[in-house]
C-alpha cells in the first residue's frame, strides 16, 4: 500500500511482525511513516459488513443487494462485485460509476461525491 493512496482518516489494517494487529484510522504521522517504509498498513476489503458499519441500509433485493444512506451514494453488490454510483435526479435510478475493492477507496469516493466523511455507527 502506498501513502499516496491514503488520506487522513482512512481506515486500514495495521500489521506488525507479519500479524494483523487491528484496524485503525490513518493519522498524519502514520502516512509519513508509511511513505518511509516504517509501518505496514494493508487495505481492508470492502464488504457488506463494512457498509452496515458505515450506516448503510439494504433497501431493495432483486438480483443485487442495494444499499443507500440517504445521500447521493448507492452501493450494489452483485456476484461479490461491489459497484458504487450516484442517484439520478428522480431519486431512484442508480448509475454505477466504478467497482471498488477496499474500505479506503470507498471512503475517498464517498467524500468526493457526498461531500461528507463516512463514520462508523
Amino acid at each position: 500500500m502506498k501513502a499516496s493512496e491514503l488520506r487522513i482518516g482512512n481506515i486500514v489494517e495495521w500489521w506488525s511482525d507479519g500479524n494483523r494487529k487491528m484496524w485503525m484510522e490513518v493519522s498524519p504521522p502514520g502516512i509519513n511513516s508509511l511513505s518511509k517504509g516504517r509501518v505496514d498498513y494493508r487495505p481492508i476489503p470492502l464488504t457488506e459488513e463494512w457498509l452496515l458499519k458505515f450506516g448503510f441500509k439494504i433497501y431493495d433485493l432483486f438480483t443485487s443487494k442495494i444499499f443507500r444512506d440517504g445521500s447521493v451514494v448507492f452501493v450494489a453488490i452483485d456476484s461479490e462485485e461491489i459497484k458504487v454510483g450516484v442517484k439520478m435526479s428522480d431519486g431512484e435510478a442508480f448509475i454505477p460509476i466504478r467497482s471498488l475493492k477496499y474500505v479506503h477507496e470507498f471512503q475517498n469516493f464517498y467524500l468526493a461525491n457526498a461531500e461528507i466523511e463516512l463514520i462508523i455507527k
